[in-house]
């Protein structure tokens, strides 16, 4: 899987599809860490890839955000 990350945005909340990937906003109060995990197949029982955020550039007050280039529309 050949992914480029960048920062993202902190809206809108949840995985929304945009150009040549997915945008991801997660709201957490109390979250001190955040890591997106992505399957190959529903039914696989380990992830493929394991990205953690980190706060100093994925973090914009209680959002975890982050945008994956080279997903799309049914990444698990």
């Amino acid at each position: 899987m050949n992914l480029h990350l960048s920062e993202g945005k902190p809206l809108p909340l949840g995985a929304t599809l945009s150009e040549g990937g997915v945008q991801f906003a997660v709201f957490s109060r109390n979250a001190t860490g955040v890591s997106l995990l992505l399957f190959e197949r529903p039914e696989d029982g380990a992830p493929s890839a394991e990205i953690p955020l980190d706060a100093a550039h994925h973090r914009t007050g209680d959002i975890w955000h982050i945008h994956v280039g080279g997903i799309g529309a049914g990444q698990c």
